[in-house]
């Protein structure tokens, strides 16, 4: 009862490079993913922002052959020595984004979450 059909995909990406608690070198990384939905509409940009979401950053973003295909995605970023938090985020050509706060579309086995991706990594 608090779930409804998932016949549709929503727009998600995803961070698969560095993984989740990676341990980084300072200096220049190369981080990357994929991001997909349903097919229905084009994916046309995947930000990444490394301060929490205040400001973004345009990834290079490939275009499959197949629209159901995922998109894969790479930036390249100067990180400094701490602690940071890295998301990303996908928009289609028809505007639509992933949600900053993931909950909004939370359901028991977690098929209808599509809120912006987050990890944190340590720089030394």
């Amino acid at each position: 009862e608090n779930s409804v059909p998932t016949w549709k995909l929503r727009l998600m990406s995803f961070i698969f490079d560095p993984q989740p608690g990676a341990t980084l070198k300072a200096g220049a990384q190369t981080l990357s993913g994929v991001a997909f939905n349903d097919g229905a509409a084009r994916l046309e940009t995947l930000l990444v922002s490394f301060d929490r979401g205040q400001s973004w950053r345009q990834a290079a973003l490939q275009s499959p052959a197949s629209p159901y295909a995922w998109y894969p995605w790479a930036i390249q970023a100067e990180l400094k020595p701490g602690t940071h938090q890295v998301w990303c985020r996908a928009i289609d050509a028809l505007g639509w984004s992933q949600p900053l706060d993931g909950t909004i579309d939370w359901n028991p086995n977690g098929y209808q979450w599509n809120g912006v991706h987050k990890i944190e990594v340590t720089v030394r």
